[in-house]
């Protein structure tokens, strides 16, 4: 027994064992708080970000029936300038002959916010790229229809996006989830003529609101 503490009209005595107890669910309670920091903390994290390297070497869309513009579009308004890339930071590729190829980094979860007209969407295209790009994204509507929902101005190297406008066909989708892909569109630095060829993303997980 370690002593006796002044109670109301008597002493209460503090035995040993009941100081390890003590000291014991103190140690446990903060151990708890510390787990769930850690759990809270994790289910925080923003999707992962992809990486991806296309060569514009092949046609690898289908043919869709979906528009896509011969001309670079006007610069995406909303788009901003990277951090500055090394071309090893940003991995950028040889240039084989004839061709090109452009390094992005890319979520594939988007979200469609139909009252506000737009879509979250993160794209960027690094400074390594050799061309610039738009995308466009198309939706499954459940019909065996391909429906275009959204689509980006022009998105320069050394430049990313965090959302896009939505199209009117976007207004063809009910609340819920689909399976969707975005096409790349590429466009010449100089000339903005667009490459004879496109690539795309394909199992995006779309949400609609």
């Amino acid at each position: 027994m370690l002593g006796y503490l002044p109670f109301e009209n008597g002493y209460v005595s503090v035995k040993r064992k009941s100081l390890f107890i003590l000291i014991f669910w103190i140690m446990a309670a903060c151990l708890i708080g510390v787990l769930i920091g850690v759990l809270i903390k994790n289910s925080a994290h923003p999707p992962a970000v992809e990486t991806s390297t296309s060569e514009i070497t092949e046609t690898t869309v289908s043919d869709t029936g979906i528009i896509r513009p011969d001309r670079a579009p006007e610069d995406d308004s909303d788009a901003v300038p990277l951090e500055t890339q090394s071309p090893t930071e940003s991995g950028d590729t040889t240039t084989p002959q004839g061709g090109g190829s452009v390094t992005l980094e890319f979520q594939k979860d988007i979200t469609i916010h139909q009252s506000e007209g737009t879509a979250d969407l993160y794209f960027q295209n690094p400074n390594g790229s050799t061309h610039d790009l738009m995308v466009q994204v198309v939706v499954d509507d459940g019909k065996g229809n391909e429906v275009l929902v959204a689509e980006s101005g022009l998105i320069k190297v050394g430049y990313g996006i965090d959302h896009v406008n939505l199209t009117d066909g976007a207004g063809r989708l009910q609340s819920g989830s689909y399976n969707g892909t975005m096409l790349i569109l590429f466009y010449d630095r100089e000339s903005g003529i667009k490459a004879t060829t496109d690539s795309k993303i394909t199992d995006c997980n779309i949400t609609v609101q």
